[in-house]
């Protein structure tokens, strides 16, 4: 059964106000409420260039949680940890990206109504939810995530979860930098493998019922590669996403078509992280899984 829900938004500020809003006619059923970290600069190209002070109080008024930090900085943590992933964002992103969970997840721990709460979902500042996402087929105990088709299917996207809170926690804790850089070696340098690995160290059941582009999207100011219906947005006013997103059979199908080409897409990434020995170990250790 759900109950309270917890509800992580964590990044840059990005969109984060359109997220709220948009939160509050997903989730207008539920009770929830907002644990939010964001990092006080956005240097990223998906940037709004928007000031985070004009904002903050906003923030306060629609969060439990308000926590605000500097972002890390890249050469240092380039000089510490190295710099390679597997992907398009930086280190210091995807170091940065479990940081702030963990984060929430060590206040939430602490917080006095921390009973109060039987789920959390984690969202990024740069997320939507179209009205196809539902709850109603939930089961209890599971865990959901996104079904990302541009990432191989047994891995576990890192774009979004639902779950029981004692399980999130396990899945999403880290103790720190030094322990999560490891598991990104382990993992391949990969935070979609690092989730699959936690997951898969609990045995926990992971559903991936939750379909990117059709069910939700992440919003870029600017990406070539997005859907055509999604760049008229771009080339528009795209916080018009939010108030008019596109219609359902176009998501479909650009799920769909995404989807048709997943096993192709897979196998030249798993061909590019084999060329390591962790790679080639965590593809072993999850084959069939």
């Amino acid at each position: 059964m759900i109950g309270k829900i917890a509800v992580f938004i964590c990044g840059p500020e990005r969109f984060l106000p359109q997220v709220i809003k948009n939160l509050e006619s997903t989730f207008s059923e539920y009770e929830y409420d907002n644990f939010i970290f964001i990092w006080d600069e956005d240097k990223d190209n998906r940037s709004n260039s928007s000031d985070i002070s004009e904002n903050i109080n906003y923030y306060r008024k629609n969060s439990k949680v308000l926590h605000v930090e500097k972002p890390f900085n890249e050469e240092q943590i380039s000089r510490r940890f190295g710099g390679k992933v597997l992907g398009h964002s930086s280190k210091k992103a995807m170091l940065g990206m479990f940081y702030s969970v963990s984060v929430l997840c060590d206040v939430i721990k602490k917080h006095p109504d921390f009973k109060e709460y039987t789920h959390i979902l984690r969202v990024r500042t740069d997320s939507i939810f179209f009205d196809s996402f539902t709850l109603d087929d939930y089961k209890d105990g599971s865990i959901l995530v996104a079904d990302n088709p541009i990432i191989p299917s047994n891995w576990v996207s890192d774009h979004l979860m639902f779950a029981p809170i004692n399980k999130f926690l396990k899945v999403w804790g880290v103790s720190s930098l030094k322990r999560c850089n490891i598991l990104f070696i382990f993992s391949s340098n990969n935070p979609e493998l690092l989730l699959k690995l936690k997951s898969f160290r609990y045995a926990f059941c992971v559903k991936k019922n939750i379909k990117r582009y059709e069910d939700y999207h992440i919003v870029y100011t600017y990406n070539e590669s997005e859907p055509s219906y999604i760049k008229k947005y771009m080339e528009r006013d795209i916080f018009s996403l939010f108030e008019n997103p596109p219609l359902l059979e176009q998501r479909k199908n650009y799920y769909q078509l995404k989807k048709n080409i997943r096993n192709e897409n897979e196998k030249k990434i798993l061909k590019k992280i084999s060329s390591s020995f962790f790679g080639r170990l965590v593809i072993s250790l999850f084959k069939g899984v």
